[in-house]
């Protein structure tokens, strides 16, 4: 029995400290094991990624706004006696947008002296953008048809060109001369107005 206790003692005093020597070794080895620096990096990875995306949508909603329009204006006369436009008169007036460099005008002028009349004029404009990408101003220039209904209905020559303003988001000016040619005659005309804005069927 004493034989015995002794072998166990001697395991004990040999086996323990060995043990205890190769855990702290191995103590040592994980704790100078470097950690991969990978969490900075993923995140400074993520918010490029994420960055652009958010940027461009805050630019596309800046730079974006509605280009077709329905309003009101007053149209004066500059030359000519026959047809609407050559009157001092009130005026409904509107902006059918097909791409950003197409459009269809249209104003009816109503309440003047002359016969009511209708502008239609086919567009083409080219706007000017600010350095953020905004629209300040867009000209246009095109041809179309006068409109008139007296007692027969009666279709003449028009040349149109003017300048459209955003207000706003939801507000355009815009200021147009309209030119129509009846028989051997000019009409000429001057409309100012503001238009609310609207997303039209082609998206504009």
């Amino acid at each position: 029995m004493i034989k015995i206790n002794c072998l166990f003692i001697q395991f004990i005093i040999v086996i323990l400290p060995t043990t205890a020597i190769t855990f702290e070794n191995d103590y040592k080895v994980l704790a100078e094991t470097p950690v991969p620096l990978i969490s900075k990096n993923y995140k400074l990875a993520q918010a490029s990624q994420i960055q652009p995306i958010s940027q461009a949508n805050t630019n596309e909603q800046n730079t974006h706004y509605k280009q077709s329009y329905i309003g009101i204006g007053a149209n004066f006369g500059i030359s000519g006696d026959t047809t609407g436009i050559t009157d001092t008169n009130f005026t409904i007036l509107g902006k059918t947008a097909f791409t950003e460099n197409f459009a269809l005008y249209d104003a009816t002028t109503i309440f003047g002296d002359s016969t009511a009349t209708s502008a239609l004029a086919l567009t083409g404009s080219i706007p000017i953008k600010n350095s953020a990408g905004q629209v300040i101003a867009s000209p246009f220039i095109g041809g179309g048809t006068l409109i008139r209904v007296t007692s027969k209905f009666k279709l003449d020559p028009l040349l149109a060109g003017g300048v459209d303003i955003p207000i706003s988001q939801d507000l355009t000016a815009t200021v147009r001369v309209n030119v129509g040619f009846i028989g051997n005659e000019t009409d000429a005309g001057l409309l100012i107005g503001v238009g609310y804005n609207y997303t039209g069927i082609f998206g504009k």
